[in-house]
């Protein structure tokens, strides 16, 4: 499993007492940065009344760098892991929506970020009221869905998390209500788990090229999908290498088109990983000559290719 770890988090929080409306969009009251706690405020929904009515509203924001991720990859299996606290109000809900701040993954948190980049049309998790934020003091998650998924092709995944019965539902609270979601972020940063899956070229190293990353001849890696007409339908014999051993030889194409210059590999995914040398001890008739003439041959060098070869020799 890939891990990528949020770069910038942090929550921001408002207190109105103008309206449930009015405090949970506009800008918020105050802010925190890469907080250091063992048990902080990651989400709250707070309503008193008395003499008079209060609001408070509280989120977390997580962004992640996943630029090494945003091309060359099928993403799978995509969760968001956090660690909670005990002091959790039991079965909390929560919703996780799409977010704009945080800039590259890479910008503080500022109170005008409260309301305005977040988009809770955009949710990045079922957002069915069945995600509760855990009651408990161990590492744990929630499924991030095919949204989250796509938004990897943007190099980075920017989303909040809000309390779900009111802040995402956007219903103002009917009786006093304190619900608190506790983090312990010194315990573990959030961070992203999941599958990737190399796509493009899948059949072996270019050259010594594996990651789907890099570039061979300024091509991209995910979008070459033959190199030399491999991957093909391949051939294999034996021969014995001068000096000791005997390998198994893998070619495209027919065995009698085989003389110098033609490329021969170590295995059925096209490398060339067969050590350079003479060949002969052939378990076929190739390169011009019978298994019972024993006389036919090659070198190869260190990339498979064939420098010289044995005529044609046999009646």
């Amino acid at each position: 499993m890939a891990t990528v770890t949020a770069s910038k988090y942090g929550t921001i929080y408002k207190e109105g007492t103008t309206s449930f409306s009015a405090t949970r969009t506009g800008t918020g009251s105050a802010v925190s940065n890469q907080p250091s706690t063992s048990n902080g405020l990651a989400a709250q929904i707070l309503y008193e009344t008395g003499k008079g009515d209060e609001w408070r509203i509280t989120r977390l924001y997580l962004a992640f760098d996943v630029s090494a991720y945003a091309s060359g990859y099928t993403i799978t299996n995509l969760k968001l892991y956090y660690t909670p606290t005990l002091t959790t109000t039991s079965s909390f809900k929560i919703a996780v929506i799409k977010s704009t701040a945080q800039g590259n993954a890479n910008a503080d948190l500022a109170t005008s970020d409260y309301y305005t980049p977040l988009d809770y049309s955009v949710d990045y998790a079922d957002n069915d009221g069945t995600d509760i934020w855990a009651d408990s003091s161990s590492l744990s998650y929630f499924d991030l869905n095919s949204t989250a998924i796509t938004a990897f092709s943007n190099s980075y995944i920017k989303l909040a998390i809000v309390e779900y019965t009111h802040d995402y539902s956007n219903a103002a609270p009917a009786f006093a209500t304190d619900w608190k979601a506790q983090w312990n972020p010194n315990s573990s940063v959030p961070y992203l788990s999941f599958t990737a899956t190399a796509t493009g070229w899948n059949d072996g190293h270019i050259n010594g090229v594996t990651s789907p990353s890099d570039k061979l001849n300024a091509i991209e890696y995910t979008d070459i999908t033959h190199v030399n007409n491999i991957p093909g339908d391949y051939g294999n014999f034996e021969g014995d290498l001068s000096g000791g051993g005997t390998y198994t030889i893998y070619y495209l194409g027919a065995l009698d088109s085989l003389f110098s210059d033609s490329v021969l590999y170590s295995n059925s995914s096209g490398a060339t990983d067969l050590p350079a040398g003479y060949y002969s001890g052939f378990n076929v008739d190739v390169f011009g000559c019978t298994v019972a003439s024993g006389c036919s041959y090659c070198i190869i060098d260190s990339n498979g290719l064939i420098t010289s070869s044995s005529p044609p020799c046999c009646p």
